[in-house]
């Protein structure tokens, strides 16, 4: 079935700037844990920055080189693409998460970052599950860390830090789409 109404190189050219994004916003995330292990801020092994650093970095190079060489880019594969990355992001979330223990709420800073590299390239409904989803991993690894793990940490103090990023969110969202109506 054909929608001549929708642009597949726009919607290409628009997952692939977002794919950049992504990378230069785990390039920010990584250099900010290295220098908090360097500065003995966290127990996370370098080993560990690095093992998280090369999935996440190889699989967005990859989801970049897919969108530029795949010949039948369409909806379908731009919706898959963007639900796996998604899910990595969200498993490499939460992981490192549980490996800062000692500075465990940066992790809701460095998804911060990785909510407000998107804006520009991001649907509403995409920066949603973006933002909210950021927000669930966190509590859950939170959790994770302090009952399972028995890592130090009180969970509520951490639950209401990281409730207390949702009215940032909100204000993104708004932000988003008083571009988007700027743009029509």
């Amino acid at each position: 079935m054909n929608f001549p109404y929708i642009n597949i190189e726009a919607d290409r050219k628009r997952l692939f700037l977002m794919n950049v994004n992504a990378l230069i916003g785990y390039v920010l995330v990584e250099v900010g844990i290295t220098i908090a292990k360097f500065l003995h801020l966290t127990s996370i092994t370098y080993f560990e920055i690095f093992s998280l650093s090369l999935v996440a970095n190889l699989t967005t190079i990859c989801a970049i080189l897919l969108i530029i060489y795949l010949n039948n880019f369409n909806k379908k594969i731009e919706r898959i693409l963007f639900i796996s990355e998604l899910l990595i992001y969200f498993i490499i979330l939460f992981i490192a998460i549980s490996k800062i223990s000692e500075i465990r709420f940066v992790g809701m800073i460095f998804a911060f970052i990785a909510i407000t590299i998107e804006i520009p390239f991001s649907t509403m409904s995409e920066l949603l599950y973006i933002s909210f989803g950021s927000v669930f991993i966190q509590i859950c690894a939170t959790f994770f860390s302090i009952y399972i793990l028995e890592q130090q940490g009180n969970f509520y103090h951490e639950l209401f830090y990281t409730l207390c990023f949702i009215p940032s969110l909100i204000i993104i969202m708004y932000v988003k789409r008083q571009i988007n109506a700027y743009k029509d």
